[in-house]
């Protein structure tokens, strides 16, 4: 009788990991670049699945705490509508402002959800600043490359903005 419970034990262990290892499809790397949203999430219809952050598949807040884990090793703190994560990152004392930087989140406040997306860079006159993001137009699920007006959105978190190093 032990042994059956140990094997069923080491049995539920490896389901445990199994299951883990797909949660988490990748480790940050260095710097990913352009749309390296993970097969495992981006082959399934839109919002078909949770990521690792228990965000919905394919949608802006998703792709959003996925280039924050693999271009800035950063977690996301929360799990919420792309509305709402202005005042919970002020909340949790990270830095709102309408000072854009590589590596923050662009955030709109206005509609039913809202909209973030990821800032792939910041114009050397500081006016434009070129977003990544998913799920733009709304319903597409699609990814999206786009330069904006730096004024355009209602906001930029810091989470863990990238500093490059000057040589």
């Amino acid at each position: 009788m032990r042994a059956i419970c140990r094997t069923a034990v080491h049995l539920m262990a490896m389901l445990l990991v199994s299951a883990t290892l797909v949660a988490l499809p990748c480790k940050p790397a260095s710097a990913g670049t352009g749309d390296n949203y993970p097969a495992v999430w981006k082959n399934q219809p839109l919002g078909a699945t949770y990521d690792t952050w228990g965000l919905a598949t394919r949608y802006c807040t998703s792709w959003a705490a996925w280039a924050l884990h693999n271009r800035n090793s950063f977690e996301l703190p929360f799990h919420d509508d792309a509305k709402n994560w202005g005042s919970r990152a002020s909340t949790l004392g990270y830095a709102v402002n309408m000072t854009p930087a590589k590596g923050s989140i662009a955030w709109w406040a206005n509609g039913d959800l809202g909209h973030v997306a990821y800032v792939e860079s910041v114009s050397s006159d500081g006016l434009t600043v070129t977003i990544s993001e998913y799920n733009n137009p709304a319903g597409s699920g699609a990814y999206n490359l786009r330069t904006i007006s730096k004024t355009a959105v209602s906001g930029y978190i810091h989470f863990k903005d990238i500093v490059e190093e000057l040589l």
